[in-house]
């Protein structure tokens, strides 16, 4: 009846194990399970998001630190020295590397904190493995074997106790009417993800060389998992991406940009594959023919994904992901050409290697952001140059807009938005020799919360260099088949706004037949009549206002163009009437469509503030 009692007591005493075990590490779980629980009260409070990112980092390291002193048998005294060194690079990176705010610091911080924080987890699964042992390619399977294994039953654990007590807790929330403050269920997953979790993946992680290194068994499931699943689906992609190379010979047609990304993802689940299948080669030699084939023809693919980046880079230049495409692809390739070569085979590089790789790009002037930035200045240099826009290190101020090559423009407003996005105001104020402080203050106290590069992107391209602001997903034909007006008026949702003589004010946005309220015993509606590019109000099913918006982008689009045009008067961007029923004005903040032939529009995107009067 009790059967099941010792194994919770079991369990109990394997975690009180790890927290002896694994201290630090422990110390830093439970640390970020308090940050993340402090920020579902307030996210603005700046240290709590460090701190957090602190912990994450931090755990990794300290669970490193402990299996590579286990297995080289240390005193207590380096180990302390070791946990100490670890313990000043944290607080080195808080105080002199992490930025103040988060949410506002440029991409390149959390991308080098994605590369270190991988790098530091990727080193617990050879952190026991650093110096060459008898079996240590067996021992090295083995372990890693039992921490994935450890880690997909502490996500099923996690999983059930996370969805268990949900229910429970909404039962109750439910049944006996008590308001339960949702945070609590953020609560319970901090808990589960943070302390418990960690807790019992450390308390499954073997302590003694010789309980894993002397091990020689392979799950059947596991072998029935990569052979009936892993192996044909590494299988049908590589058939479906040579299909699409002989397409681009026989065609001779430029590839797709996206085709670079898909052979790296694919390749790494093959790498993966061979990874898991490892230890059957000697004993099933189709799994060892496998593997020479697989690397024999991932050369190619790896010589199409360096065709594709280049086409890529040679048009737009160096980004960060495109370096780490690049990077990533020469890995591959080194790593099929050693598997290939080696009769040694030693699978411990793999992770090994990356680690050093995600370490050397994250900083210098060999590095992804480096590289990527002086690649993007160059670019948005040449093109302010070409176009006469810097002369002289000084931006001048065109004389004709509509005369400006589209591309060149959708490319400008690209590489500024990327380079305040990744690397900050400053770099942008270099290049254009302009003071830009005063935009970006004036866009984070309008956008709160994250970096509006967007924003601030837009308001240099229209305000400093007077072009017009050309969004990703637009086509040169754009001014030809859409309009799109912005107006330069917004009231925020704490603002307090003067309607004049006027009794109500109401935000209005594209949708068919909305309600306005209930006035006077009366209901009113809005609708915007997409075909014929009217806005409509009713009143009781009635008709009383049907005002056409055409008049409105005709006089628009001769006064200015049809392209995306941003920052108009308010008044030129508003409509007003009045008749028996009611008196309104109209202030629009965004009028966009599509344009059929001249003077007929299909207006899908209305947007914008109703003052009105009933009478």
């Amino acid at each position: 009846m009790f059967k099941k009692l010792p194994s919770i007591k079991n369990l109990l005493t394997k975690m009180w194990a790890a927290c002896r075990r694994f201290p630090l590490a422990v110390i830093f779980a439970v640390l970020g399970t308090e940050m993340a629980i402090v920020i579902t009260y307030s996210s603005e409070v700046l240290w709590v998001n460090q701190i957090l990112l602190i912990s994450i980092m931090a755990f990794p390291l300290f669970v490193s630190a402990v299996l590579f002193a286990e297995e080289r048998g240390w005193s207590k005294r380096i180990k302390a020295l070791v946990h100490g060194i670890i313990i000043v690079f944290l607080l080195a990176y808080y105080f002199f590397i992490m930025p103040d705010n988060i949410m506002t610091a440029p991409t390149i911080f959390i991308t080098r904190y994605i590369f270190w924080t991988v790098a530091f987890y990727l080193l617990i699964l050879c952190a026991r493995f650093l110096r060459k042992q008898d079996n240590s390619i067996n021992a090295f399977w083995q372990f890693n074997k039992i921490l994935f294994f450890s880690l997909a039953l502490t996500g099923i654990y996690v999983g059930v106790l996370q969805a268990g007590l949900s229910v429970a807790l909404a039962s109750i929330d439910y049944l006996f009417e008590l308001q339960i403050d949702e945070r609590i269920y953020l609560h319970i997953w901090a808990i589960l993800e943070g302390t418990f979790g960690s807790l019992f993946f450390l308390s499954r992680l073997p302590k003694k060389y010789e309980e894993y290194a002397s091990k020689t068994d392979y799950p059947k499931e596991l072998k029935l998992f990569a052979q009936f699943v892993l192996v044909p689906l590494v299988s049908l992609y590589f058939i479906i991406l040579y299909a699409y190379v002989i397409r681009v010979l026989v065609s001779w047609e430029w590839p797709k940009g996206i085709l670079a990304y898909m052979i790296l993802g694919f390749s790494l689940l093959g790498v993966f594959t061979y990874a898991v299948l490892y230890p059957l080669r000697e004993k099933f030699g189709w799994v060892k023919r496998a593997g020479q084939v697989y690397y024999i023809i991932l050369i190619p693919q790896i010589g199409m994904l360096f065709w594709s980046l280049w086409w890529r880079i040679s048009q737009y230049g160096v980004t960060e992901k495109r370096y780490l495409v690049l990077i990533f692809g020469c890995w591959l390739l080194a790593l099929a050409l050693y598997l290939l070569i080696s009769k040694r085979k030693d699978i411990k590089l793999i992770p090994l290697s990356l680690i050093i790789i995600a370490i050397l790009i994250s900083f210098g002037p060999w590095g992804a952001f480096e590289v990527s930035k002086k690649s993007q200045i160059n670019r948005l240099e040449g093109l302010l140059v070409k176009n006469k826009l810097l002369v002289n290190g000084e931006i001048e101020e065109l004389t004709d807009i509509q005369e400006f090559p589209f591309e060149d423009n959708k490319e400008i407003v690209g590489i500024t938005r990327y380079l305040y996005q990744n690397h900050g105001l400053e770099i942008v104020e270099d290049v254009l020799n302009k003071d830009l402080d005063y935009i970006e203050k004036e866009a984070m106290n309008a956008v709160k919360g994250f970096r509006p590069s967007a924003v601030v992107a837009r308001r240099i391209v229209t305000e400093v260099l007077k072009l017009n602001y050309v969004a990703p997903w637009e086509t040169e034909d754009y001014k030809n088949n859409y309009f799109n007006f912005k107006a330069d008026v917004a009231f925020a949702d704490n603002s307090v706004v003067e309607i004049g003589d006027y009794e109500y004010l109401i935000y209005i946005e594209s949708a068919c037949f909305r309600d306005l309220g209930r006035f006077s015993e009366s209901e009113y509606q809005y609708n915007l009549d997409n075909n014929e590019s009217r806005f409509k109000i009713n009143r009781d099913g009635l008709e009383v206002v049907n005002y056409d918006l055409a008049e409105l982008i005709d006089s628009l689009g001769e006064k200015y163009s049809m392209q995306p045009t941003t920052n108009l008067n308010s008044d030129e961007m508003s409509f007003s009437g009045e008749n028996d029923v009611l008196a309104y004005k109209f202030y629009i903040a965004t009028l966009g469509g599509t344009i059929e032939s001249d003077s007929k529009y299909h207006t899908n995107n209305l947007k914008g503030w109703l003052f009105f009067t009933l009478k």
